[in-house]
């Protein structure tokens, strides 16, 4: 019998993420149950609190003997596996940890014990720093959460908006408990001649000092990097949100998707969310892999269980996916010594070495009242094809007033996509858009390079 224990914030400033991902978690249990696996779930209030998620996280382990610990955002997550999992040696799965640095925790180096089901903030950081240059935005400011995922990604976004040729004017942190006014972090960001403000908090933290910064005219325009899709923010502040922009991961419509959201509604009556299919999907991929151990009379351990976790949910083998028939197939398939490729409710589960998952990124804006998407970038974006020695200025007032490096490496490659169909071309112009984007020293990824414009037919 997998004995699990699940850590929700029930209460506190992440409680309305509580609920929805603490029904997701059941919601697989009773799945799994009758589709005749073996698995208990053993539920605790996190309060949104490290040291009530740590002191659960010992109790489930201590007194209930889980081998999962499945836990919620990074500002929790990171100090119970420092503290408990990790220790212990039991495999932990976090719902809801965007903090980058869940993917690259010293604590776990060599254990290889900390997972996570939905998308680290690493990509959102990058892609968030591509649209405030993409809008012609040069200075910024950052309002952010002092916790792991604000800590984290706003370094992520400074690193990548400056090597773009931006410049972060103050960074300014803000505690995890709601405060009634945010005016003296407002003012401290509010300098140098910022021209918009990033925002990476929660929703009960942004609807206080949204308002304020509007009403004190300390910013008129914002971007925002959000943990999870969420109207909250949306519905508390109405109209005065038009023309906001952000990132957010994006929701990727599968039959598996269909599947999990028919199965919600009819079992809770409501629509489901991210973050409850991601709390279901950890639930399901370690009770797939706990089976693969006792198929093959393996002792079922928090170790065994992790060595099978990337097995049951990656290429190659049969695809499964978020409902009781296919999860009744799954364990046919795992019985008969078959290998599966679980896809989850709202991401492929396709664990990677860092333990983690990955997804497209949606560029979204409030347009009409309404959060539509501008912009999708995939996965692949953020892969690292190539080194720049220098950095390429690709703003308008520099390309278009002189010879620029940038024109001239646009030009190259040009040429070289038309010699590669035609050796006899002499001159190549594929594109007649202008540039518009710049490439930052060091390491290139895809998404660089899609970015700039002439480059994206070749």
């Amino acid at each position: 019998l997998l004995q699990i224990g699940g850590i929700f914030p029930l209460t506190g400033v992440l409680a309305e993420f509580g609920e929805p991902s603490q029904k997701g978690a059941e919601l697989a249990i009773k799945d799994l149950t009758e589709a005749g696996f073996q698995v208990e779930m053993t539920s605790r209030d996190s309060g949104s609190d490290p040291t009530e998620s740590v002191t659960a996280a010992s109790q489930l382990v201590s007194e209930k003997n889980a081998q999962v610990i499945l836990t919620a955002s990074g500002s929790e997550t990171i100090p119970v596996a420092e503290q408990v999992t990790i220790p212990n040696q039991v495999l932990q799965i976090s719902y809801a940890a965007v903090s980058p640095t869940v993917s690259v925790l010293p604590a776990d180096d060599g254990h290889d014990l900390l997972f996570r089901t939905n998308v680290p903030g690493t990509a959102q950081g990058i892609v968030l720093a591509k649209t405030a240059i993409d809008k012609g935005y040069k200075k910024l400011a950052i309002l952010y959460v002092d916790d792991a995922l604000g800590q984290g990604t706003s370094q992520i976004f400074t690193d990548n908006f400056e090597n773009w040729g931006g410049q972060v004017v103050a960074a300014v942190k803000h505690s995890t408990q709601v405060q009634t006014t945010y005016v003296d972090e407002l003012t401290q960001a509010a300098v140098d001649g910022a021209e918009a403000l990033i925002v990476i908090s929660f929703p009960q933290h942004i609807i206080v000092f949204l308002q304020e910064a509007m009403a004190g005219q300390f910013f008129e325009n914002f971007l925002f990097i959000m943990a999870q899709q969420t109207e909250t923010v949306t519905n508390a502040m109405g109209s005065m949100l038009e023309g906001v922009c952000g990132t957010a991961p994006a929701v990727v419509f599968t039959d598996s998707l269909e599947k999990f959201n028919v199965r919600y509604q009819a079992e809770y009556g409501t629509l489901s969310s991210p973050i409850a299919g991601n709390a279901y999907d950890a639930v399901v991929v370690s009770t797939l892999a706990a089976y693969v151990v006792q198929a093959k009379s393996e002792t079922l351990t928090p170790i065994t269980i992790r060595d099978q976790l990337r097995e049951v949910a990656g290429a190659p083998g049969e695809r499964v996916e978020s409902q009781i028939d296919e999860l009744k197939r799954a364990r046919e398939l795992l019985q008969a010594g078959k290998p599966i490729n679980y896809n989850g409710a709202y991401t492929d589960v396709d664990l990677d070495e860092k333990g983690d998952v990955s997804a497209p990124i949606d560029v979204w804006c409030i347009k009409n009242g309404q959060m539509v998407t501008e912009n999708t970038f995939m996965p692949n974006n953020f892969e690292v094809v190539g080194q720049a020695g220098m950095f390429f200025d690709g703003t308008k007032d520099f390309v278009r007033s002189q010879e620029s490096p940038l024109g001239n490496l646009v030009a190259d490659v040009m040429l070289a996509g038309a010699k590669a169909s035609d050796n006899t071309v002499a001159a190549s112009f594929i594109n007649a858009g202008s540039l518009r984007n710049s490439i930052g020293e060091g390491e290139v990824t895809h998404s660089e390079l899609l970015m700039v414009l002439p480059l994206l037919e070749i």
